[in-house]
């Protein structure tokens, strides 16, 4: 009986198109029983399948409501009730982070909210099995940096590593990293320093490339959250630092116009398209983001006294990069961001200086952690840091308004390979068909036949894939 009825349900969610009875058929799986379903032969092979497929959609009520379920699910096999189950439980993991994964390839913005989504179900469902989500996750990472060695040692190490450094890859370490600090004191945490080296690693090897900038930020922020969550020191002013001196940074901006100039939200992609690379817009997002991300990696810092000391080779190359970009009136605007940057790590280490001689403290002394502790918060270089958030949130929401979209030169070769064709507008279609009416025109015209002299023969001759008709001396050929 348990049988045909969970037969009965698997052929429901399968012919079922409507995402509210969808929805109804997922919410019946846990009220059969996932006991039943696992002694109904294959069949739980096959609901896996189909749950994680829903769970990657669009849809917000349909992906939460396959979420439920794998969390209800992973629950069970957890639990003692599920315990001759329980082999089936990395499986079913790897069957929701295949799921994730092919679903994370997509760079569109629209996919955006929803990888949020998944990724804090999987969170949720790591936390319920974190030993089994922790070997599962050791092995992604070790596969990561498998590839990325790969990619160093081929004879094209660069351009390998780029191909390498794609939106799908952003998102898997963005899945784990996720993962590792959200879930403390579980086996998950153990994937801080493997994921640290990992992206460090990237960073370094990737090359200098103003179009790369988007994959830069997007690891610089993962690190940074790292860095907050363990409470260590994690050396990304470096690749910052070697973005933002950029020779292109300093070169005068194109004039964007029409609706791309409204738009430089590059939360989606990887890389910049060559006609973006140059946009006013995109140059300064590039510049703000960086020196955001760049104040927020000495902020975690702040409360070390140690912190002078930090700051003694981010300030003079802070203040020779905006020095270089104060120079030409086009990027004035960058330098004035950097130097403000500068000016308030360095006023942040003044006071912290002043704060540690007044404590009376040695790098060895027992009160250096109650000192540090104490200093959590507080200091010029937090407020900031505040006041570049509230910026940066008010930016992000007029990004996220605007309906026009950066696109890479990946997407847009795929673009042309599926066979889409882009949207023309009125003008240059009704250009288009002028030039093919003109064209017609002159193939109507028949060519004139010129007369051959007396005693010569027409032959006919092929010069580059064209016939042409020449004159001959009849006598030539005896």
């Amino acid at each position: 009986m348990g049988r045909n009825a969970a037969q009965r349900l698997l052929a429901d969610l399968k012919e079922v198109t409507d995402v509210k009875t969808q929805c109804t058929c997922l919410e019946k799986i846990p009220a059969l029983g996932f006991k039943k379903i696992h002694s109904s032969g294959q069949l739980h092979e096959q609901y896996a399948t189909i749950v994680c497929d829903f769970f990657v959609k669009y849809e917000d009520d349909l992906s939460k409501a396959a979420g439920s379920v794998i969390f209800a699910w992973v629950k069970y096999l957890t639990s003692s009730e599920g315990e001759l189950d329980e082999p089936f439980l990395p499986e079913l993991l790897k069957a929701s982070l295949k799921a994730y994964s092919k679903f994370s390839r997509r760079r569109d913005v629209h996919a955006l909210p929803a990888l949020t989504r998944c990724r804090n179900i999987l969170c949720v469902v790591f936390g319920v099995a974190p030993q089994c989500s922790y070997e599962l996750g050791f092995q992604a990472v070790k596969q990561v940096g498998l590839h990325v060695r790969r990619a160093l040692m081929s004879r094209q190490a660069g351009h390998g590593l780029t191909k390498l450094v794609s939106w799908r890859l952003i998102n898997t370490l963005r899945l784990w990293t996720e993962a590792a600090t959200t879930l403390e004191d579980t086996p998950l945490t153990k994937l801080t320093f493997p994921l640290t080296e990992l992206m460090l690693g990237v960073l370094r090897a990737m090359p200098p490339s103003l179009s790369h900038a988007p994959a830069v930020l997007h690891l610089v922020a993962l690190l940074n959250r790292l860095a907050k969550a363990t409470n260590t020191f994690i050396p990304v002013q470096t690749s910052l630092m070697g973005l933002l001196d950029l020779p292109e940074l300093r070169r005068k901006p194109k004039t964007m116009t029409g609706d791309r100039a409204a738009l430089a939200d590059m939360s989606h992609l990887v890389a910049l398209s060559k006609k973006d690379l140059g946009s006013a817009m995109v140059l300064d997002t590039i510049v703000k983001d960086a020196v955001h991300l760049l104040v927020d990696s000495m902020a975690v810092q702040a409360h070390r006294a140690a912190f002078p000391e930090l700051t003694y080779a981010v300030i003079p190359k802070t203040r020779r990069t905006a020095r270089l970009m104060g120079e030409h009136g086009y990027t004035r605007r960058y330098g004035d961001q950097l130097t403000q940057a500068a000016a308030a790590l360095a006023q942040h280490g003044e006071w912290m200086a002043a704060e540690r001689d007044n404590a009376e403290i040695s790098p060895r002394d027992p009160k250096l952690t109650e000192f540090e502790t104490d200093h959590v918060g507080k200091g010029p270089l937090v407020k900031t840091l505040a006041k570049l958030m509230k910026g940066r949130d008010a930016e992000r929401r007029v990004r996220l308004e605007t309906e026009v979209i950066l696109n890479s030169d990946e997407e847009e070769e795929e673009e042309e390979m599926s066979g889409e064709e882009p949207e023309e507008d009125e003008e240059a279609l009704r250009n288009t068909v002028r030039g093919l009416l003109k064209s017609e025109e002159k193939d109507r015209q028949a060519p004139k036949e010129r007369k051959v002299e007396p005693g010569k023969r027409k032959r006919r001759v092929e010069l580059d894939g064209e016939d042409e008709i020449e004159d001959m001396d009849v006598a030539d050929l005896e």
